[in-house]
């Protein structure tokens, strides 16, 4: 991938977002100048945020009216972006789902996995120990997913 610093040709690097696109509502959240977020199609068909106009002056950067957009939620493809675009790539791994894995033996030619953090499976979980915490008992009950962040291997693959 392009790093933390840079993408390629200048551009910033991509980082993606399938069926994990509400947990990412803006590129602001990723805390660096030269990473964007982009979507990858996902089983979700509705409509997917926008940037905002970055040279628009605020508070009317919110508020522009611009192409892509309807007040019927339906998707509009022009959101999406190709893996292969993509310098990282973010997802959720549930026991059962039966989406894209980009740890698969599949993608491992073009996708490195450079983190895994254990993620709260909150629909596996019961209530009282996902609010709290209990010493012994919230680890042996609560089932936990990975959340893991991918990498574009530099080896000319992608």
């Amino acid at each position: 991938g392009g790093g933390w610093g840079g993408g390629r040709n200048g551009r910033p690097s991509l980082v993606c977002v399938g069926k994990e696109w509400y947990r990412f509502p803006s590129h602001f959240i990723l805390g660096h100048d030269d990473l964007r977020l982009a979507y990858l199609k996902s089983g979700f068909t509705g409509q997917l945020p926008q940037p905002f106009v970055e040279d628009a002056p605020l508070p009317r950067a919110t508020s522009l009216r611009r192409e892509g957009f309807n007040d019927l939620n339906k998707e509009e493809t022009s959101r999406y972006v190709e893996a292969d675009m993509c310098s990282y790539i973010v997802d959720l791994e549930l026991d059962g789902d039966d989406g894209i894995r980009y740890s698969s033996s599949g993608f491992s030619k073009k996708w490195e996995e450079i983190e895994s953090l254990p993620f709260l499976d909150a629909s596996q979980s019961p209530t009282y120990t996902r609010a709290f915490y209990v010493p012994v008992l919230s680890e042996r009950m609560n089932t936990w997913a990975k959340y893991k962040l991918f990498a574009a291997r530099n080896d000319g693959e992608k």
